[in-house]
This record gives C-alpha cells, sequence and structure tokens, in this order.
C-alpha cells in the first residue's frame, strides 16, 4: 500500500507517543504492532483509519 506523507506523519507520531510499538508498510497493507503484543493488518485506508482509532482508544483506556 501507497501511503502519503500525512498517512506516515500519524503512524510516526503515534509510535512516538507510545500509542503503538510500531508499523511497517507493505505491499498488502500496513501491519499496526499493538503495545500489548498484537498485530493488525489494514489492507487500506478506511481499515487504517478504523484500527488507529481502535489502539488509541485502547490505549487511553489504560
Amino acid at each position: 500500500m501507497k501511503l502519503s506523507s500525512r498517512w506516515l506523519r500519524v503512524l510516526s507520531s503515534l509510535k512516538g507517543t507510545n500509542k503503538i510499538a510500531n508499523y511497517e508498510v507493505v505491499a498488502g497493507g500496513v501491519i499496526l504492532k499493538c503495545n500489548n503484543g498484537c498485530s493488525v493488518i489494514a489492507k487500506n485506508k478506511a481499515d487504517l483509519e478504523t484500527e488507529i482509532a481502535q489502539i488509541v482508544q485502547m490505549e487511553e483506556e489504560k
């Protein structure tokens, strides 16, 4: 998946603020690694937005 610089900044910011452990952009989508060890694959930008929202919500509930 090709991401715009905006999306890359969002992912980098989430990693920098410890909302996510890591991310990897691959041909089939984006792999998000949560702080609790889980990995989520977002196959398109709509999925990516949904997954980010869920991860951020989980982190804020801690």
